[in-house]
């Protein structure tokens, strides 16, 4: 077992994913980053311990029956039990999703991980408040957000309930700022040459008119996730979107003002020591609610244009195509029929392998009915 296991609990949107990335299978005898199914672990660790993992969105969008995702947890809490049994003297988990557990299952998860590491510390980057509520609305329209309302960093909801569990000395936090690189700070804070693993940040940006269009298609479109042919065509979409239309979003300062929780931000400064009020504007939440609807419902003259020209390069009528979101609707839909074609083909290309190779048929069925979509 570890002789010290590491949490890192995210927040969302400070450079997560790129750690994730730069250290995914990282192991060089003295410290290992966990491995468990993917680089993020925030799948594997709210699995586990959610109080009622049928209900956790992941499997919710894709449809999965709440049966296979018991069979599932059993299966993710096994790898866990397997990483924490190897002998390191550090054990990383990361997952920003972790900062988001209710309560009991921090604690769940907390009793669970007690036998198994000598000593646990849990890292936390956090964001300023504007620049957090900017970048997660822009993830969260991409996630599917239908309304207009902005998303708070809830920082005491965060972390409150991980400071109060393993206490105030087992907290580090460190200040994200947009364009620095988390990787370096945490293999410095690890104390993993940097030269030793590769940042690859590039995260790709949507621009004001892309994310205008995917949230109107949230609003107005077909229903476009509770299977995995529908996961796909929406993310063909915002793909296509983001080529056509591109450029780099960012909230105006005046719009964040509508997601702008004093309180809460006055708690974390007073808990981490850092300055997270920057840049935030004395407006009536009111008010800028208004004007984040205006904005996000203003698109430019040329667009239906340029969807048009889209929409005939790939074979689709648009003469009766009545408005924007009809437009956007039928890009999506032209996807949906791309990706129902493709899962139509792979399922008759499984039933004739598991027709003509019935000994290790039940085998493949088993790891399937087992393993993450």
């Amino acid at each position: 077992m570890p002789d010290r296991l590491i949490l890192h609990v995210g927040m969302h949107k400070t450079g997560t994913t790129a750690v994730q990335e730069a250290l995914a299978g990282y192991d060089d005898g003295d410290t290992r980053v966990a491995r468990l199914r993917h680089p993020n672990h925030s799948i594997q660790m709210l699995t586990c311990f959610a109080q009622d993992p049928t209900k956790y969105h992941v499997w919710v969008r894709q449809g999965i029956e709440p049966e296979r995702v018991l069979r599932i947890r059993a299966a993710m809490r096994r790898e866990l039990l397997d990483e924490l049994a190897l002998p390191r003297r550090q054990l990383v988990i990361s997952g920003e999703e972790m900062s988001l557990m209710h309560p009991p299952s921090v604690l769940e998860m907390a009793d669970f991980l007690a036998p198994h590491a000598r000593d646990v510390s849990v890292l936390a980057w956090l964001r300023p408040a504007v620049g957090y509520i900017g970048s997660a609305l822009q993830q969260m329209i991409r996630a599917g957000q239908a309304t207009a309302l902005l998303p708070r960093p809830c920082y005491r909801a965060r972390f409150a309930m991980f400071a109060q569990r393993y206490g105030v000395g087992a907290m580090t936090y460190r200040l994200y700022q947009e364009g620095s690189s988390t990787v370096t700070d945490f293999c410095d804070l690890l104390g993993i040459p940097p030269q030793s693993v590769q940042d690859r940040r590039d995260n790709v940006s949507l621009s004001d008119t892309a994310l205008r269009l995917i949230w109107l298609l949230n609003r107005t479109g077909p229903v476009t996730t509770g299977s995995a042919a529908r996961l796909a065509a929406r993310s063909a979409t915002i793909r296509h979107l983001a080529r056509r239309f591109p450029g780099r979003f960012a909230l105006p300062p005046d719009l964040a003002a509508a997601g702008v929780d004093r309180d809460d931000i006055a708690w974390a400064e007073a808990a981490t020591g850092l300055a997270l009020s920057n840049d935030i504007l004395d407006i009536d939440p009111a008010t800028a609610q208004r004007r984040l609807e205006a904005w996000l419902g203003s698109v430019a003259e040329d667009t239906e244009e340029a969807l048009d020209a889209d929409l005939e390069q790939l074979g689709l009528r648009t003469t009766r195509l009545a408005d924007l979101a009809e437009r956007v609707a039928s890009l999506y839909r032209h996807y949906l029929d791309q990706s129902e074609g493709e899962a139509a083909v792979k399922s008759a290309t499984v039933s004739i392998f598991r027709a003509g190779a019935r000994d290790s048929g039940a085998a493949i069925k088993s790891r399937l009915g087992t393993s993450t979509p």
